[in-house]
């Protein structure tokens, strides 16, 4: 007895053990239910909804309509029937006459009167279905347009953005080679200067005792030109660099606020799209109409495919082992409480047939 719910205990731990991987995965099919990384895929996606919840308040409207004339009608079709039965009723009291008779009429009566609040009552109900759901699609429409409005807005903003980054790169590519200019230059005169030094040790090795005063003059010369040249190639590169940066930064800051901006107005536009979405779902607007398409980097088919089947082989498996389980264990519970009986059985006939005796 004691292994059998040993193994009960186990199956069931299988059980759990397997409900809460399918409680771990549960929401995997939400994966890509969010706007995209890319910020004009990103509008676009916004846009479309804004679409959708402007076709939702369209088919509110008409769906209104229809449920309002069903209504309407049914309530003509079921004031014919009342009154039909009642007729059919006071024809049948009519042989037997008397009270039943009297109280036949009276509901042939009631039936008539009842016919037309019970018309005007569902025109009533028709009105006010057809007046919310105008409203609602009023409200709806005007979420929409606003959505759509706040996308306009927000690619202007990415427009305003994109002109930033284009000046931005262009002022750094100037700068650059501004910079770029000024190095070529500063090293031709290094280069130059570096030379004339070269030029006057090989004449002072020439020169020989009588003209090494000379030759000595020369080369000192040639070297003070040679760091001054290098001291004026070294300012042209600075003075290149101070020149260029100023409008570089102001780019930058530019860029920066740009961006900002840009990323603002593309939050608000992604609200506003999913406050539309909500609004319409939540009116009966399928989820199909919203849904969204991930970017080419999340979407990894073959490690999906392997994993999701990995994991449902594995959890179908685990199930089935379970299972298994349950039932080797629901029989031998069974087997177990036959034996018990069978003993009980066995011991309490000889003692039922000793009082019998007696």
């Amino acid at each position: 007895m004691a292994s059998a719910q040993k193994k009960l205990a186990i199956a069931f731990a299988f059980v759990a053990l397997s409900v809460c991987l399918q409680g771990c995965f549960e929401g995997s099919d939400k994966l890509y239910a969010k706007f995209s990384k890319n910020a004009e895929k990103a509008l676009d996606q916004a846009g479309d909804f804004a679409s959708a919840a402007a076709d939702h308040a369209k088919s509110a409207v008409a769906d209104a309509s229809t449920q309002a004339a069903k209504l309407t009608a049914e309530a003509k079709v079921h004031a014919k029937e009342f009154q039909a039965k009642a007729q059919k009723a006071v024809d049948a009291a009519k042989k037997k006459g008397g009270k039943a008779f009297v109280a036949a009429k009276k509901k042939l009566k009631e039936a008539k009167e009842n016919a037309p609040k019970m018309i005007a009552a569902a025109r009533k109900k028709a009105d006010d279905l057809k007046a919310n759901a105008q409203k609602f699609a009023g409200e709806l429409k005007a979420k929409a347009e606003a959505t759509k409005k706040l996308v306009l807005s927000s690619k202007k903003f990415q427009d305003a953005k994109k002109a930033a980054e284009g000046a931005f790169t262009e002022a750094k590519k100037k700068a650059h080679a501004a910079v770029s200019a000024a190095k070529d230059h500063a090293k031709t005169l290094t280069e130059k200067a570096e030379k004339a030094v070269e030029e006057a040790k090989k004449a002072a090795e020439k020169a020989g005792k009588k003209g090494a005063k000379k030759a000595a003059e020369l080369l000192k010369e040639a070297q003070k030109h040679a760091e001054n040249a290098k001291a004026q190639a070294a300012k042209l590169i600075e003075e290149a660099k101070k020149k260029a940066q100023p409008h570089v930064d102001a780019l930058k800051e530019k860029l920066a606020e740009a961006s900002k901006k840009a990323g603002s107005a593309l939050q608000d536009a992604k609200k506003a799209a999913e406050g539309a979405k909500e609004m319409a779902t939540k009116n009966g607007a399928p989820e199909e109409k919203f849904l969204l398409i991930p970017d080419d980097d999340e979407i990894d088919a073959p490690q999906v495919g392997k994993f999701a089947l990995g994991f449902y082989g594995g959890l179908a498996s685990l199930s089935l082992v379970s299972l298994a389980l349950l039932g080797f264990t629901v029989h031998r519970l069974q087997r177990a409480r036959a034996g018990t009986l069978s003993r009980w059985s066995v011991e309490e006939e000889p003692l039922y047939d000793c009082e019998v005796q007696e």
